[in-house]
């Protein structure tokens, strides 16, 4: 092959790569899997969207801009299980940072970059008791933290075409029709992959929609409570033994409460409850392997922290959960109510009427919204009646 005839095939693949490359990210921004979290959250705002990539899994950055966005008085910091608090349980702007701490070096990380740009009044502190077990990871920095939105690799390429082919009706049918924010089951505005195929994602107030799981259209990964009593006896997250609180964990919680104090943010510190099966094996038939809970519940009292992980408390039931650790809307309002009767000043911040009223009218059932044309069914194969 002679040299011109080489360098001609060589610019022709390269000039063709280039205008794939060019095609397929324009096609990834159109369904908001290649945009930056400031372009997300702005269009998510105006069109009260939920948002929920397959490619880009960064909550703390996405958090961050929501709370950048938002300036909301409140804000709930912590793991999923912080997830399910929401807007309209408050007289005044919130936010949830769901899954934006999942430990607490990187709870007090994200506290330091969201008073860059936005110090709220009050904080709910959402902590978990195994973040002070010392086999739970606890790393302030995390590679997900750094992706912008708008990173590409080969894996997001290969994980965009692998879905991109699992559902080729969807995204040709709404690429065709100018419509890449819709998804086939909600009249909900979607963005990214997963909140397309499956109507789940975040909502403007950083609640989550799990709708696939509420509504039957993917399996619930926990009938039963199958999964978690399998991490349980295996010792999987979150289900970790010991006997002890970890020490230096204890200071490191002292130390993101000073931060808040030293900025004179107010602090309300929570944990969320288990599923009542679940809480029973743990304190009952793996009580010996669990120890450290009972001094957790002990450092809970000495701390004035509103401890509801026993769900007892709270007189929830089974059926208003997602697993055997991630409760529903209506169990997330019996939190709120049992705090209002303790503390006198967070009466200010909630609307005990809407709050008192998803309880009544929702009890046994983990949304409390309307799922238009689809409904809340017994995905946890309990018998729940719903």
């Amino acid at each position: 092959m002679k040299f011109k005839t080489f360098s001609l095939l060589y610019l022709s693949c390269l000039f063709m790569g280039i205008v794939f490359v060019f095609i397929f990210l324009s096609i990834l921004s159109a369904f908001f899997e290649h945009n930056t979290y400031q372009q997300i959250v702005k269009y998510q705002i105006k069109h009260n969207a939920i948002y929920g990539s397959a490619l880009n899994e960064n909550y703390f950055s996405y958090r961050l801009e929501l709370i950048k966005e938002i300036k909301p008085d409140i804000v709930a910091i912590g793991s999923s299980r912080v997830g399910q608090f929401k807007q309209k349980f408050f007289k005044t702007s919130f936010v949830a940072a769901a899954n934006a701490g999942n430990s607490l070096a990187e709870t007090y990380y994200f506290v330091e970059e969201m008073i860059k740009n936005h110090k709220p009044k009050l904080v709910i502190l959402g902590i978990d008791p195994w973040w002070f077990n010392k086999k739970m990871p606890n790393n302030k920095y995390l590679s997900y933290q750094q992706n912008n939105g708008k990173n590409i690799n080969s894996t997001k390429i290969f994980n965009a075409l692998k879905i991109f082919f699992s559902n080729p009706s969807i995204f040709i049918n709404q690429l065709i029709a100018h419509q890449t924010t819709t998804n086939p089951y909600t009249s909900i505005p979607s963005l990214g992959f997963r909140a397309i195929t499956k109507s789940n994602g975040s909502f403007p107030d950083g609640s989550y929609l799990y709708f696939s799981t509420l509504s039957g259209i993917s399996p619930a990964e926990d009938k039963k409570f199958s999964n978690s009593k399998e991490r349980i006896d295996q010792e999987i997250f979150p289900f970790f033994y010991g006997e002890e609180l970890d020490y230096p964990r204890i200071e490191e919680f002292y130390s993101l409460l000073a931060l808040l104090k030293q900025h004179k943010i107010q602090v309300l510190t929570l944990t969320t409850p288990l599923s009542p099966t679940i809480y029973n094996v743990l304190v009952n038939e793996k009580k010996k392997d669990f120890a450290w809970l009972q001094k957790f519940d002990e450092f809970a009292r000495k701390n004035k922290i509103f401890h509801f992980l026993n769900p007892h408390k709270l007189q929830t039931i089974d059926c208003e959960f997602y697993d055997g650790f991630h409760g529903g809307d209506i169990a997330y309002a019996r939190i709120l109510e049992q705090i209002a009767k303790i503390d006198t000043d967070m009466v200010n911040f909630l609307d005990l009427q809407k709050i008192q009223e998803t309880i009544k009218t929702k009890r046994g059932h983990a949304y409390s919204d309307n799922l238009g044309k689809y409904r809340e069914i017994d995905f946890l194969n309990i018998g729940c009646k719903k």
